[in-house]
């Protein structure tokens, strides 16, 4: 069975969406999502780390401290770690998204690891990437995270 191709035609609106589309998915294929820019939001930084139980789920207390604005409180649950039992330290995120957030707490949602950072909330606008502590010493173990969840407080 033979099927004849035709010339397609896009003309004036949907020539502009088509082209639009296309040049999207190009984008996104070709240099992957670490092309888009990222603005840089503050700091999350997460407490509660004493004596873990590698084998349950971790709950912590978070602040984020935006670059500009007031600090939001939020709490994270760890569902997948690489600690080990009797672990003690503090976990530290620099937050980038690729654009400010328009509402406080939208932080929230689901995390994952990809390469070196942990990337989600709603739409899997935020990046979490680990830094240095502040003193120091090495006692950062936000890269030993995989999966968590995050919680906005009231």
């Amino acid at each position: 069975m033979l099927v004849q191709l035709r010339p397609l035609r896009l003309t004036g609106r949907r020539f502009l969406l088509e082209l639009a589309v296309f040049g999207a998915s190009f984008y996104s294929g070709a240099f992957g999502a670490r092309a888009v820019s990222q603005v840089e939001l503050g700091v999350l930084t997460c407490d509660g780390l004493a004596c873990i139980d590698t084998a349950k789920e971790i709950s912590l207390v978070c602040d984020f401290h935006a670059v500009d604005g007031p600090p939001e409180a939020y709490s994270a649950i760890i569902k997948k770690h690489n600690l080990t039992a009797g672990t003690a330290g503090h976990l530290v995120w620099t937050v980038t998204a690729r654009k400010l957030p328009d509402h406080s707490g939208s932080l929230a949602g689901d995390y994952a690891r990809t390469a070196n950072a942990l990337v989600g909330g709603g739409n899997n606008a935020f990046v979490l990437q680990p830094v240095s502590a502040a003193d120091g010493s090495d006692d950062n173990l936000a890269p030993a995270v995989s999966r968590m969840t995050i919680i906005a407080s009231n």
